[in-house]
């Protein structure tokens, strides 16, 4: 981690970066010194609190969709293969995503298949245990969807209800995925909290694009956040790559009894370059650690 990071850089990239479902890099580098960008943080942990458990469920959604591999996880089900194929890759868990490897006990009747995790060791080092139940149907002959319930779910100290819809589709090479979240449940902390989303990714494999455009909402105490997420495109590197472009929105509605309200958006302006601006009017640029593509001489 970079020594220049403050508290407050690190909320805002983790929240930028979970509804991005990447992360490129741990820490942004101030470009400027140690800069204090403010005593905020507070206001903000409360969301990535939420988001995290939002972010968590959605590499789980990588692992039980038959993928297994890093490519899979990109672009997600392809719809132009058989309905059969589908369903034969659901029983991997080669520990890539999940360890130890087998974690996911995963059984399937027809169309609706049960994935059971016990003590398994995902994203950010935390503990999933609990039960997952996907349904698949094929809405149009270029679409496959799944609905994910879960009930109870524990992540580490987490516990959530959710219901997650993907729809899978693709069109002239390119693979997208039309995600909504509907999720409610304690956080860690102990906090009852709900949220809503809604992303749209793509992903194109000659050019190894990723975009992503969305947004949510979340109740978590007596806070109210929301972020968006436009125009994000990241190209030719993979998921510690650098942002080709993109914004980020952070909003916090005031709580009850204050008027402050907390804007924050974050620019990236390609390459390892982002502006992040902030509720007092300051612009401050930040070196992110990811990884640029090699340049051609």
């Amino acid at each position: 981690m970079a020594h220049t990071r403050t508290a407050l850089a690190a909320s805002v990239l983790v929240l930028a970066f979970a509804g991005l479902g990447t992360l490129p890099g741990c820490a942004a580098k101030n470009s400027a010194g140690d800069e204090n960008l403010g005593t905020s943080e507070d206001l903000l942990t409360d969301e990535s609190e939420a988001g995290n458990a939002d972010d968590s469920t959605e590499a789980e959604e990588e692992a039980t969709s038959g993928g297994g591999d890093l490519t899979d996880a990109s672009q997600g089900v392809d719809p132009s293969l058989p309905d059969g194929e589908h369903l034969a890759k659901l029983k991997l868990n080669p520990g890539r995503f999940f360890t130890p490897a087998g974690c996911i006990a995963t059984t399937i009747d027809k169309n609706v298949v049960t994935h059971v995790f016990t003590n398994c060791t995902g994203l950010g080092g935390r503990t999933w245990n609990g039960t997952v139940v996907a349904t698949w149907t094929r809405p149009a002959a270029n679409q496959v969807q799944v609905q994910r319930v879960a009930k109870g779910f524990k992540i580490d100290g987490a516990s959530i209800d959710r219901t997650v819809t993907v729809v899978y589709s693709k069109e002239g090479g390119v693979f997208k995925r039309d995600r909504t979240v509907s999720m409610k449940g304690t956080t860690e902390k102990g906090k009852s909290f709900s949220r809503d989303a809604h992303w749209v990714v793509t992903w194109e494999p000659s050019t190894k694009c990723v975009t992503r455009d969305g947004s949510s909402h979340t109740i978590i105490g007596s806070r109210e956040h929301s972020t968006s997420v436009e125009g994000y495109k990241r190209c030719g590197i993979g998921v510690f790559g650098c942002p080709d472009a993109g914004k980020v929105k952070l909003h916090r509605d005031a709580p009850k009894g204050s008027d402050k309200v907390i804007d924050i958006v974050i620019v990236f302006d390609g390459g390892k370059k982002m502006t992040i601006s902030l509720p007092d009017g300051r612009k401050l640029s930040r070196i992110m650690l990811c990884r640029e593509p090699a340049k051609v001489n």
